[in-house]
């Protein structure tokens, strides 16, 4: 019998410790879901066309994402998201260099919270239509496709979480339907919640 009261005492303990560690974490989840978030990824880039394909060194940008939707139950979230990518990049075989090239996703996400209180593990998945554009002096590229992101965080309370995402998307040039572009982004974010 001493056992089961000291195994209820040590319990009660840690459980005592877990949540006064964890601070704000425990308030709940708003209803409404939105959330702006930034941070910087690696892109890379494959084009596929009448010259043949052609690679790109990856090069780091800025990442920008906006979700809006709701709360399906205290885990699940299902929201419109709208997500860009910013960078510049440079041929392998010609050393041709682009600037202000841009990667967009707009899609259906969903996020999924492995605790029902706000401060716990993540994973989110979004598909949706995506786009390819470069607008240099000299060069101009408009393409549009389909898109897909993954990604896993932390969520450290109600309106902060953090985490590493990847996104890629197939696009075909709006101008030239035999032209493709591959473009994927791996990168960490920040993102503030109401």
């Amino acid at each position: 019998m001493t056992q089961t009261k000291t195994q209820k005492i040590c319990t009660a303990g840690l459980a005592t410790v877990l949540l006064g560690t964890s601070g704000i974490a425990l308030a709940d989840r708003t209803p409404l879901y939105l959330s702006g978030g930034a941070g910087i990824g690696a892109n890379n880039l494959t084009s596929d066309g009448s010259l043949g394909e052609v690679e790109t060194e990856a090069t780091s940008g800025l990442l920008r994402s906006l979700k809006a939707g709701f709360m399906l139950n205290d885990r699940n979230a299902l929201y419109v998201h709208a997500r860009s990518s910013d960078f510049d990049y440079e041929t392998e075989d010609t050393n041709i260099e682009f600037e202000d090239a841009q990667t967009t996703l707009i899609g259906l996400g969903y996020t999924h919270y492995t605790s029902p209180t706000a401060g716990s593990p993540y994973f989110e998945v979004t598909a949706g239509m995506a786009g390819f554009n470069v607008e240099d002096n000299s060069f101009d590229i408009e393409s549009s496709g389909k898109g897909i992101l993954v990604g896993a965080g932390y969520e450290f309370n109600k309106h902060l979480q953090m985490g590493a995402v990847y996104t890629m998307a197939e696009t075909e040039d709006d101008d030239d339907s035999d032209t493709t572009y591959t473009t994927s982004s791996l990168g960490l974010k920040v993102e503030l919640k109401l």
